[in-house]
């Protein structure tokens, strides 16, 4: 390994891990642009992206919308996490009862 990898090894893990648990097929949601360089390519504030791949331990994220040669700190990103609660169920029947019209029986 020469001077310039290592220096440039030492960047990376220089990089704040994300605190979340990313998984390819996470979406994402941007939370800063604070980004070095190619402003026209990079996300914008709350831009929703999909995860494909995680590198460095989880520093740095790739989107299904960018170039696949390109990443992005995973700390400028939080994940969107799917509302699991379970749904109001007279809330949904009264929904249904309203659109569903009246049948004579």
């Amino acid at each position: 390994m020469n001077f310039t990898d290592f220096v440039v090894i030492m960047m990376l893990l220089s990089v704040r891990r994300s605190r979340e648990d990313w998984q390819p097929g996470d979406l994402a949601i941007c939370i800063s642009e604070d980004w070095p360089s190619d402003p026209g390519n990079n996300p914008k504030i709350n831009d929703l992206l999909r995860v494909t791949d995680i590198c460095w331990e989880g520093r740095f994220l790739h989107f299904s919308e960018k170039p696949s040669s390109q990443h992005w700190p995973a700390i400028n990103f939080r994940k969107v996490k799917p509302d699991t609660s379970a749904a109001d169920d007279a809330a949904w029947v009264q929904l249904l009862e309203r659109f569903r019209g009246k049948v004579d029986a």
